[in-house]
């Protein structure tokens, strides 16, 4: 048995390179954390925060989920290798909607999940990686800048 220490873990995602995501429990009583399992070794890629779930990777290692927030709300999440990014910072400013769970991430980037609005509804919801008009300067350079679009 594989853990992070504690005595359960669950497997939700895996992707064409045999890794595996999911949670476990850490050693600390009632803490669980997001894994990744990849070359035969559990990975704790734990947040900021005491519990975490990873429910979905793609091909290219992305894994999404969700956590329980300090303040007591569910947050779906977006790690990229090296950090956690809230997928509430990629809905437009003037949405009346909150990403609380990210379920699967396809190879594009686009995540599916759940959220719920100001009214209290709950609707799936995709979040769809789109390019961004930019500023010529920043065309000269070469580069790209993505944001994503909430499509409900």
């Amino acid at each position: 048995m594989v853990t992070l220490g504690g005595s359960s873990s669950y497997a939700y995602g895996i992707n064409n390179n045999g890794q595996v995501v999911g949670y476990s429990y850490t050693p600390y009583y009632g803490l669980y954390h997001t894994f990744l399992y990849s070359g035969g070794a559990m990975t704790d890629l734990g947040p900021p925060y005491d519990y975490s779930e990873a429910l979905g990777i793609n091909n290219n290692g992305q894994v999404v989920g969700y956590c329980l927030t300090t303040t007591g709300y569910y947050d779906g999440f977006l790690w990229s290798g090296s950090e956690f990014v809230d997928l509430n910072t990629f809905i437009l400013n003037n949405s009346t909607w909150d990403f609380e769970e990210a379920t699967a991430i396809n190879d594009n980037g686009q995540i599916v999940g759940y959220g719920i609005n100001t009214s209290g509804q709950t609707h799936a919801l995709l979040l769809t990686p789109i390019p961004e008009p930019l500023p010529w300067a920043l065309l000269a350079l070469g580069s790209l800048v993505f944001m994503l679009r909430k499509r409900h």
